[in-house]
């Protein structure tokens, strides 16, 4: 237990879930042992694992914000890096679900930049078509109101 609570740390200090490695070997430790930790410790420890995630997690999103990062990067590059986790974990369990999420991520994230960028520029081009419709269209309403009153 005490190897897997310092490896949770370790894991911590180089911002991987460490605090969740943690609490799983102290609930694991209770199952085998009942009494070995209150509930209410386990619950209060998991409570402020998961806000310290949710924090992370605004942090993280105002500071892409700032950096110019869109909402569409930063639900594209979620999704990615569930997919690229999911994935990594057949090859090499820790190490390939890590990687898997980090090159998920990325790839999400310029795939979602691109198919945004598209979008724009569809409806742009048809804004801007649109627009020139009504401009020809109201500049014939025009000559004919300037033909019809000059006779």
């Amino acid at each position: 237990m005490t190897l897997f609570s310092l490896a949770g740390i370790a894991l911590a200090a180089v911002t991987l879930p460490g605090v969740w490695l943690a609490l799983c070997v102290a609930l694991l430790c209770n199952l085998w042992q009942p009494g070995m930790f209150n509930w209410w410790t386990l619950g209060i420890c998991a409570g402020a694992g998961a806000l310290g995630e949710i924090i992370e997690l605004a942090a993280s999103a105002l500071g892409a914000k700032k950096a110019g990062g869109t909402r569409a990067g930063a639900l594209s590059a979620l999704g990615g890096t569930l997919i690229g986790a999911f994935a990594g974990s057949f090859f090499f369990f820790p190490i390939g679900t890590v990687a898997g999420a980090v090159l998920g991520a990325g790839i999400g994230a310029m795939i979602g930049v691109d198919l945004c960028q598209q979008v724009v520029r569809f409806l742009i081009n048809r804004t801007l078509r649109i627009e020139v419709l009504a401009f020809n269209f109201t500049f014939k309403m025009h000559d004919r109101l300037i033909v019809i009153a000059g006779t």
